[in-house]
């Protein structure tokens, strides 16, 4: 499920350089708009990366090793989603209310709240959890 929205996001982040508000914005805000694409692509990329191991590395079949490379691979592509959509939600900030410092906290606020409930909040809870 997290894959097509990954690609969407790249879509609708690569056509909005085509568009004139794009060219009017700030020489910094198209270069968070830049790493933000950069950090979406290589998420995509980790999120197709088990596919093609599993039919190149294992050659079809499921290995004892192919579940935890893959939830590795996913979860670097977690890791890479979140500053990019942090970025956009920068963007998206700083042009809405004309304030730098009110761009930088929405961002910062994404990423700790992805980050929070992406990995904090499970590494707690299997703590907290006893292992059969």
């Amino acid at each position: 499920m997290v894959l097509p929205g990954a690609q969407a996001l790249l879509g609708f982040g690569a056509v909005a350089v085509l568009t004139s508000a794009f060219q009017n914005l700030a020489p910094l805000l198209k270069t968070v708009h830049a790493i933000g694409l950069c950090f979406i692509t290589l998420a995509i990329v980790l999120l197709m990366t088990p596919a093609a191991y599993h039919r190149i590395a294992e050659r079809g079949s499921v290995s004892a090793r192919f579940p935890r490379v893959a939830s590795r691979l996913l979860l670097a592509a977690m890791a890479a989603l979140a500053p990019g959509l942090a970025a956009a939600v920068w963007l998206v900030f700083e042009q809405g209310t004309g304030s730098r410092t009110a761009g930088i906290t929405a961002a910062i606020t994404v990423v700790i709240v992805f980050y929070t409930a992406w990995f904090v909040w499970p590494s707690l809870v299997r703590r907290s959890t006893p292992q059969p």
